[in-house]
């Protein structure tokens, strides 16, 4: 893990400003709000080319994505987040979602977004450029409504819920370049398979990655059984 921003030892009138300067270059350019003296631990995964997994824990945070930032020269990224505590609102393509604790959200920061967290918050997310994902936009603006429908969506959720215990218990190697190559295949199938933009990019992700939705949560479930206590024999 490498731990981006620990707001702990900074002076109570910095931290906001720091928490504010972290979150918003993490990923595509946004403005980003705090409360004053807010506390923040922000960590920061690279899984594979273009894939990277981002951990926030926060006193409450407010992050918003205009027209203005779209002209900046970030490449074209979306974000798979999974909020696990707080209360939160995500504003996006016409939507306005409240307290999706524990579903995963779906944004493509290419289009202005509005993400409210209130009180002591954790959230989650995977961030991967498009050009690695290997979708065209259309496709994934027009999942993003739907998402909760594909039948892959329990397991991605999972995925990524157990994500950054995982890959802490990964030494640097194959086995970790292996996880983050399965978890953009999972994320690609993931969207491709509610598309309603259906084109040669959705056909290609469903093809591509059959034999990895047949194996991947198999194996997942083997890494983390590794890594879990034995029970004591009597």
């Amino acid at each position: 893990m490498a731990v981006v921003l620990d707001t702990t030892d900074l002076p109570w009138r910095e931290r906001a400003d720091a928490l504010c300067a972290a979150l918003s270059t993490a990923g595509a350019r946004a403005t980003v709000s705090a409360p004053p003296g807010s506390r923040c631990r922000i960590s920061n995964w690279a899984l594979a080319p273009g894939a990277a997994l981002l951990h926030t824990v926060t006193d409450g945070h407010r992050m918003s994505r205009t027209g203005r930032h779209q002209r900046s020269d970030d490449p074209e990224q979306i974000s798979l987040g999974l909020p696990r505590s707080g209360s939160v609102r995500l504003e996006h393509r016409d939507t306005a979602r409240s307290d999706r604790l524990g579903e995963l959200q779906l944004v493509d920061l290419t289009s202005p977004y509005a993400f409210f967290v209130d009180g002591h918050s954790t959230n989650q997310a995977v961030i991967l450029d498009y050009r690695y994902l290997g979708l065209s936009v259309d496709a994934v603006r027009s999942a993003i409504p739907r998402l909760e429908s594909s039948p892959l969506y329990p397991m991605a959720r999972q995925h990524l819920r157990d994500l950054p215990a995982v890959v802490d218990a990964l030494t640097p190697g194959p086995a970790l370049s292996m996880l983050g190559s399965a978890t953009t295949d999972l994320v690609r199938a993931l969207i491709a398979s509610v598309a309603t933009r259906q084109d040669t990019s959705t056909a290609d992700a469903v093809n591509r990655t059959l034999f990895f939705r047949m194996t991947e949560w198999q194996q997942i479930n083997a890494v983390q059984g590794d890594h879990e206590p034995r029970a004591a024999k009597g």
